[in-house]
C-alpha cells in the first residue's frame, strides 16, 4: 500500500516536471516560428548580431524553432506516459536529462546536474516502489 503511495508520488512529480518543460519548450519554438516568418525585432536582431559572430545559415532560426517544437512534444508525451505510471517513461526521461547535463564542468552552474540527479533518483524510487507493490505480500 505505501509503495503504490511512493510510487504515484515520484511518477506524478517526474510528469508535471516534464510537461511543464515540454510547454515551456513548444511555447519558446513557437516565439521562433513567428520571428521567422514575421521577423526578428530590430533591437533584439542587434544583440544576437553582438552575440553571435558566427555565420549562420538563413533557415537557421526555423529549424532551431522546429526543434524545440519537437522536443517539446516528446517531453509532454513523456509527462503522459509517467503520470500514467509507466517506468520505462522515467527511464527514457532520466537518461534525456543525464544526456544534456553530461557536458558541464566544474566552474559552470550546477543546475543540470542537480536536476538529473533528482529525475535519476525518482525513477529508482518509482521503481523500486513498481517492483515491491507488484510482489506478492509474505504471510
Amino acid at each position: 500500500m505505501f509503495a503504490d503511495l511512493v510510487n504515484k508520488i515520484a511518477c506524478r512529480i517526474f510528469a508535471i516536471f516534464f510537461f511543464f518543460l515540454g510547454v515551456f519548450s513548444v511555447l519558446c519554438g513557437a516565439v521562433g516560428l513567428y520571428w521567422t516568418f514575421g521577423g526578428v525585432p530590430p533591437d533584439i536582431a542587434a544583440e544576437m548580431t553582438k552575440a553571435i559572430e558566427a555565420a549562420l545559415p538563413p533557415n537557421f532560426l526555423a529549424l532551431l524553432s522546429g526543434g524545440f517544437i519537437v522536443l517539446g512534444f516528446v517531453f509532454i508525451a513523456l509527462g503522459v506516459f509517467a503520470w500514467s505510471r509507466h517506468i520505462w517513461a522515467l527511464i527514457v526521461g532520466s537518461g534525456i536529462s543525464v544526456l544534456t547535463a553530461g557536458g558541464s564542468s566544474g566552474d559552470a552552474d550546477a543546475t543540470p546536474a542537480i536536476v538529473a540527479a533528482v529525475l535519476v533518483l525518482l525513477t529508482i524510487v518509482a521503481a523500486l516502489a513498481s517492483w515491491r507493490s507488484r510482489a506478492k505480500p509474505s504471510v
